[in-house]
C-alpha cells in the first residue's frame, strides 16, 4: 500500500478520535435546577429526568457560613434566606455537584431568582 495511503488513513483515524472525545454530552436534557426566593425563603429543585443520580451535595454560596446540604438523589428544600441580598442573586448562587452511575461528577450551578422573572441559566461542568 503507498504510504500517502497509509498517512491519510492514520490522520482520518486520529480526527475520528478527537472528535469523539469533544461531542458534548447532552447533560442539559437531563438535569433541572432552579432555585426561587418567596418572602424570606428559597426553594431548591433538583430533578433528574435519567433517573441516575446517586449523591448530591448542594451549595448556596456567600451566605455566612456557606450553606452545604448533602441529599441521596433528586430533592426539593426551602432554605430560610432573609431579606434580598443587598449586591443582588449573582452574589449567592446556588451550586450542585452530582455523582451520576453513567455520567460520573457532574456540577450544576445557578442563580437565585425571584417569581415572575426570567429564570437563569444552569451552567453545567465536569470537575
Amino acid at each position: 500500500m503507498p504510504r500517502g495511503i497509509l498517512y491519510v488513513m492514520a490522520i482520518s483515524a486520529i480526527l475520528v478520535f478527537v472528535a469523539i472525545l469533544f461531542v458534548p454530552e447532552p447533560i442539559p436534557e437531563h438535569f433541572m435546577l432552579d432555585a426561587t426566593y418567596y418572602n424570606d425563603t428559597v426553594h431548591v429543585l433538583f430533578a433528574d429526568a435519567s433517573g441516575g443520580t446517586q449523591n448530591v451535595t448542594m451549595e448556596i454560596l456567600g451566605m455566612n457560613p456557606t450553606l452545604q446540604r448533602t441529599y441521596g438523589g433528586p430533592f426539593q428544600d426551602t432554605i430560610h434566606f432573609g431579606d434580598k441580598p443587598r449586591y443582588g442573586w449573582a452574589a449567592h448562587p446556588v451550586v450542585v455537584y452530582l455523582d451520576h452511575k453513567d455520567m460520573g461528577m457532574i456540577t450544576l450551578k445557578t442563580e437565585i431568582h425571584e417569581p415572575n422573572s426570567t429564570i437563569p441559566r444552569i451552567i453545567f461542568s465536569r470537575p
